[in-house]
C-alpha cells in the first residue's frame, strides 16, 4: 500500500515537474497572433517580392522603428534606432525586405540584442557554431548580429528559390536547421506556429508601411 502510495506520489510530482519546465520554456510564440493561411502568405509573398522593394529608406526606417517603440516597449530608444537603421542598411545591401528580418528578430529575441536562449545568441539567437560562417565576431553588438541573421536569411531564400512553399522551407530551416528540413523534411507543429508567428508579425509591418507611404 505504501509503495503504490509512493509510486503515484512519485508520478504525481513528475507530471507537475514536466508542466513546470514547458511553462518555464514557452517564448513568444505562445502569444503570437492567430495562425495564417500559410498558403495564402506564400502566395503574398514571394520571394520576388522580398527583393522586389522601392526602398524608400526612410519609410522602412520609420516603420521598424515605430513597430520596436510599439510593440517592444522595453528596448532603450538609442538601440531601436540602431536596429532600425542596421535593418534597412543591410536589407538594402542583400537586396531584400528588411521587414522581413525584423518579423524574424520580433519572434526570435523581441529586438532584445542581448538575448541568450540554449546557445542562441542576439537579436536572431544565432548559434555559436554558425558565427564564423556569418562573419561575427560578437553576436550581441547590434550591427553584427544584424548583418548576419540578414545574410543568413538571404542564402535561406536563395537556396529554397524555387521551391513550393519557399518561404515556409526558409523559416522552417531558419529555426530547425537546413539539414533537418531538407533531409527529414520536418515540419511539425511547433515550426507551424513558428512560420506563422512571423508571418503574422510581417504582416503588421507591411501594414505599417503601407499606411506610412500613403501619409507621406
Amino acid at each position: 500500500m505504501k509503495k503504490r502510495k509512493f509510486l503515484a506520489l512519485l508520478c504525481l510530482f513528475s507530471f507537475l515537474s514536466s508542466a513546470a519546465v514547458f511553462s518555464a520554456t514557452q517564448n513568444v510564440l505562445s502569444s503570437s497572433p492567430p495562425t495564417p493561411n500559410l498558403k495564402a502568405f506564400t502566395k503574398m509573398y514571394s520571394f520576388s517580392d522580398l527583393e522586389q522593394i522601392s526602398f524608400q529608406g526612410d519609410i522602412e526606417y520609420k516603420t521598424i522603428l515605430d513597430f520596436i517603440q510599439t510593440k517592444f516597449k522595453s528596448i532603450r530608444p538609442e538601440n531601436a534606432e540602431l536596429i532600425a537603421s542596421e535593418l534597412v542598411k543591410q536589407g538594402k545591401f542583400y537586396e531584400m525586405d528588411p521587414k522581413f528580418v525584423a518579423a524574424i528578430m520580433a519572434v526570435e529575441s523581441g529586438f532584445n540584442h542581448k538575448a541568450y536562449h540554449y546557445g542562441a545568441m542576439g537579436l536572431g539567437q544565432i548559434m555559436r557554431g554558425n558565427l564564423k560562417n556569418f562573419g561575427i565576431e560578437d553576436p550581441y553588438s547590434i550591427t553584427q548580429n544584424v548583418m548576419g541573421t540578414t545574410k543568413h536569411v538571404k542564402d535561406l531564400l536563395t537556396l529554397f528559390r524555387n521551391q513550393s512553399f519557399q518561404i515556409q522551407l526558409t523559416l522552417s530551416s531558419y529555426l530547425l536547421g537546413t539539414h533537418k528540413v531538407v533531409k527529414k523534411h520536418l515540419f511539425d507543429e511547433r515550426t507551424h506556429r513558428y512560420v506563422g508567428a512571423v508571418l503574422s508579425r510581417y504582416q503588421v509591418l507591411r501594414a505599417l508601411s503601407e499606411k506610412l507611404q500613403t501619409d507621406h
